[in-house]
């Protein structure tokens, strides 16, 4: 079976906070492929990766005309869009369509949505960050 690769990133500069745990991008991301179609294109935006005791965890942020925020924790992806057209999209998606029961094992995996909230709060723990490392 084919893997689909729906984001592909080319050029992608990460540094370590010790501080979060985290391998942070830094200075945009450079997506390479999108469902197929060559972009080749600099996106602001930042990609997390965090591993934990409890699970590897990724989030990411694309701020283009429209904000997309994902984050990956426990096999459940959680998304959030300015588009709230697309997020209704997804929310009226019966729940067994937006799930893959564990299978040959691999583990179940699910995805939802998010707040805004939960979007603003990781920017601003971005923020923090970024201020402690200028102190």
């Amino acid at each position: 079976k084919e893997l689909r690769q729906t984001f592909v990133f080319d050029e992608i500069d990460f540094s370590y906070d010790k501080n979060s745990r985290a391998f942070r991008s830094k200075n945009g991301l450079g997506i390479g492929s999108v469902a197929g179609e060559p972009v080749h294109k600099f996106l602001d935006g930042v990609l997390e990766l965090r591993k934990r005791r409890g699970g590897d965890q990724f989030s990411l942020y694309l701020n283009s005309d429209t904000e997309h925020f994902l984050y990956f924790k426990r096999n459940v992806l959680r998304y959030y869009s300015t588009d709230k057209e697309f997020l209704n999209k997804i929310l009226s998606l019966d729940v067994k369509k937006r799930s893959l029961p564990p299978k040959n094992g691999d583990p179940y995996y699910t995805f939802t949505t998010t707040s805004q909230g939960n979007m603003l709060r990781f920017l601003d723990g971005l923020d923090e960050q970024e201020d402690n490392k200028e102190n």
